[in-house]
């Protein structure tokens, strides 16, 4: 309620006032007026109410309580409970209004630091139309990140901005944790990719959902979902239910078709082989962006290397590629096989050292993430970025949490 609306309020009590002193008013419009001026004084929006307004509701009430009879006063003027007829009224009366007058009663407080929180959620959007990037939230994958550590909050996903889209990429534990400590609002969000139905990949996926849900109760603004089948099914039942979600797509990368998220931004997923359920459960997707037909922005996701993906990372001319690499962890076979001179050994389920080299010489992008790391590389991915930038003569980082790239 504004404060033109308090005003006309509080005048059209004071005018019921003066009424009840000269015996011309009835109980239910005193009762009326009660009901009225508790729900200004605990508004959704009562910390706004001026300490001029505050008073003057508290004082009306004490007035109007005194001529019902309800003793209102007494509870107002004293944090300490006062009986009432019921116990129940007794607690429920000393809560919300217990020592008001010297000070903000107990749920006074408590609709206040609500609003705060609210206040939070409904921080305005912080990307623009300019921003082109991919901001990394997270250090390690796997299991590690849910694990007790002295390194903070490592697990995390991707933020992708491009042409004014903001669109979270697989969610995992700790993922809401960097997304907001990194100056991130809800608001940035207007889309939510998960890849394949592992914990590491959606865990903060429901958490996420949550907080936009708060977002969408002071904001009509919907947000699409792009999943995986076994991740869309798994949460069927809460995304139906969510008044917020304006769509939900399927990623199939075996129709591999272009979604357009915006006139400039589209998206397709690609082939993986990477078992989600069990062996030859192929249902995760990677990520291939194109913003405005001239950057692209490959995102390998959990998947060994296999022939069959050459044409789908096949360099393009004229267009600028970032090239974001599962890499994992580290393999035997692909190491015996490259001492012994034989074809290239490639890990079934992760593109490792060999998958990540013949996904450079197939994409030839302009810089390499090394990402999707097992915290076993912790100390080595450093000295593996540099062997790429040397041999390759591309630049190449190692995803670490708060690092951005633009595109």
């Amino acid at each position: 309620m504004n404060t033109e609306s308090h005003r006309k309020s509080l005048a059209k009590a004071e005018q019921l006032r003066a009424k009840v002193m000269s015996g011309e008013c009835d109980r239910s419009a005193v009762e009326g007026a009660v009901q009225e001026l508790l729900e200004l004084l605990f508004a959704e929006n009562s910390s706004s109410v001026s300490a001029d307004s505050r008073r003057a509701i508290l004082d009306l009430l004490g007035f109007f309580s005194t001529w019902l009879g309800k003793g209102l006063q007494d509870t107002m003027s004293s944090s300490a409970p006062r009986p009432q007829q019921s116990k129940r009224d007794t607690v429920v009366r000393a809560f919300y209004l217990g020592g008001a007058l010297d000070e903000l009663s107990a749920a006074e407080k408590a609709f206040h630091a609500r609003g705060q929180l609210r206040a939070r959620i409904r921080r305005k959007r912080v990307i623009m139309d300019v921003d082109h990037y991919i901001h990394f939230l997270k250090d390690y994958s796997s299991f590690s990140p849910l694990l007790v550590t002295d390194t903070g909050k490592t697990g995390g996903g991707y933020f992708v901005s491009g042409d004014n889209v903001g669109c979270v990429v697989d969610p995992g534990p700790h993922f809401l944790d960097n997304f907001l400590r990194s100056q991130h609002v809800i608001d940035d969000i207007d889309c939510i990719v998960v890849t394949h139905f592992h914990d590491d990949h959606y865990a903060d996926f429901p958490a996420l959902l949550s907080l936009i849900y708060q977002r969408s109760r002071d904001n009509c603004k919907k947000i699409d979902l792009y999943l995986d089948e076994k991740t869309r099914v798994s949460f069927s039942e809460l995304i139906s239910a969510a008044p917020y979600v304006r769509t939900t797509v399927t990623l199939d990368s075996k129709k591999q078709e272009w979604i357009n998220l915006s006139a400039g931004l589209r998206l397709r997923p690609l082939k993986t082989r990477h078992d989600v359920t069990g062996p030859g459960d192929w249902s995760g997707v990677g990520l291939d962006f194109r913003l405005k037909k001239e950057h692209r922005l490959l995102i390998t996701g959990d998947t060994g290397w296999h022939e069959s993906f050459s044409r789908d990372y096949a360099a393009e001319d004229s267009v600028h590629t970032t090239l974001v690499a599962h890499v994992s962890t580290v393999n035997r076979d692909e190491m015996i096989a490259a001492v012994l001179g034989g074809p290239p050994q490639f890990y079934e389920k992760h593109l490792c050292v060999q998958g990540l080299c013949q996904a450079i010489e197939t994409s030839k992008p302009r810089v390499v993430i090394i990402s999707e790391i097992g915290e076993e590389l912790k100390s080595v991915a450093a000295y593996l970025a540099k062997l790429i930038e040397s041999t390759y003569k591309v630049k190449c980082h190692v995803c670490r949490n708060g690092l951005e790239i633009d595109f």
